[in-house]
């Protein structure tokens, strides 16, 4: 077994052989095989991101002058 971090995203394969000369991509692809858990858990950590990164939308313009001040006044609000 062989732990491969590529991108934030962790694969764990099955090395089943190796070849002797570089060859194409078709006959690399059959010298090794990955773990259907390993298929699972990259799967499950992906739709967590996902999920994570629609929870947080940003706002489309930076605060004006007024919005700027609401803002120092929540920060005020620990202060009392």
């Amino acid at each position: 077994m062989l732990a491969i971090e590529r991108a934030g995203e962790r694969y764990e394969v099955e090395v089943r052989g190796l070849a002797d000369q570089r060859g194409p991509a078709s006959l690399a692809q059959q010298l090794y095989a990955e773990s259907e858990a390993s298929i699972a858990a990259r799967l499950a950590e992906r739709e967590k991101r996902r999920l994570e990164a629609q929870g947080y939308q940003p706002p489309g313009t930076r605060p004006n002058k007024r919005q700027r001040r609401l803002i120092q006044a929540l920060g005020d609000l620990d202060a009392s």
